[in-house]
This record gives C-alpha cells, structure tokens and sequence, in this order.
C-alpha cells in the first residue's frame, strides 16, 4: 500500500506532457484504495520498435505500414527524455523505464508510465539547498527500499540498481 500511495503522491507532483497525469487518490467505502488518471489509448513503444524492426531490412530501415519510422521513433525517445529530464529535477528516479512502460496515443502522444517503484533521491539534501518544489511523499522508512533489496526489470537495470546498491540509485541510474 506503501507504493501504491507513494507512486499517486509522486505523479501527481510530476506536471509534464509526457508524464502520465494522475488527478486523485482515495479511499473507498470498504478500505480499499485507488489513484486515477488519464486514460491512455495507445500502443507501448516496444511494439511500435519491433514493427519498425520487422519493416526494415538489413541494409535499410523501411517505414511500418502505419508509416512508423525509425525517425519517429527517435522523435518519440526524445520525449521520454524530456520527461524524464523534468523528473530528475524534480529529485525522482524512475527506476523501471523500459519500451513497455512509454506508450505512444493515436495521434503520437507520449507518455511515460508506471511510475510505481520510483524513488525520491536525496530529499533532505534538495530541501536544504532551497530547490524549487522537490517532490515529496509521505512514506514512511520503513516502507523504502532497504539495501540489497532489488526492484525493476533485470533486462533495463542499472549495475547499481541490479546489485541492490539503493545508496547509488541517482538520475543517472535511469
């Protein structure tokens, strides 16, 4: 429950055009939680990547039949990091950003989603240096991460990240 309302909190705090909007959390009448956000009709980029792939040749990336191309592919990818960008100067690490977890609309919109293992890095240091709006949760420490503890998609890990290593989960970890 800890992440669940920790990854509303966040979100919700990171306003960004790539960024997945989150617009309330709750608690119904039985107990149980929910967040909601937008709603996203679209297609991952790790499809839109193995069209591209499967269009092209060896010699030559070829347009998809729905005219995706290697170019907008990058076009898409410079997005994510603009998103992910504004996050990091936010003070918060995504730490699960793969082609699954970015979904592209119907009239190319990009999200970055799924925000639900992120980590707020070195709040008290951001805080104390006067940084603008850094994001915060209300998470308690005994719900973080703990050292060797892993979190994330082994195939899109950092070393640090792999090696349970929290203490060096920075930006450049994404």
């Amino acid at each position: 429950l800890g992440r669940f309302i920790e990854e509303a909190q966040v979100v919700a705090q990171l306003q960004h055009p790539n960024i997945i909007p989150v617009h309330e959390l709750g608690q119904l009448e039985d107990g149980r939680l929910y967040f909601t956000m937008k709603e996203v009709q679209g297609r991952p980029l790790s499809d839109l990547i193995a069209a591209v792939h499967a269009a092209s040749t060896d010699y030559a990336w070829m347009p998809t039949e729905d005219g995706w191309t290697f170019r907008k592919l990058m076009q898409v990818f410079s997005q994510v990091c603009a998103a992910t960008a504004f996050a990091h100067s936010r003070g918060v690490v995504h730490r699960d950003l793969k082609p699954e977890n970015i979904l592209v609309g119907q009239f190319d919109e990009v999200l970055v989603v799924d925000w639900g293992i992120a980590k707020i890095v070195d709040e008290l240091r951001r805080a104390q240096a006067g940084d603008v709006d850094p994001v915060q949760s209300n998470r308690s420490a005994a719900n973080l991460t703990r050292m060797g503890e892993v979190a994330g998609t082994p195939a899109y890990m950092a070393p640090e990240q792999a090696g349970g290593l929290i203490s060096e989960v920075t930006e450049r970890t994404d």
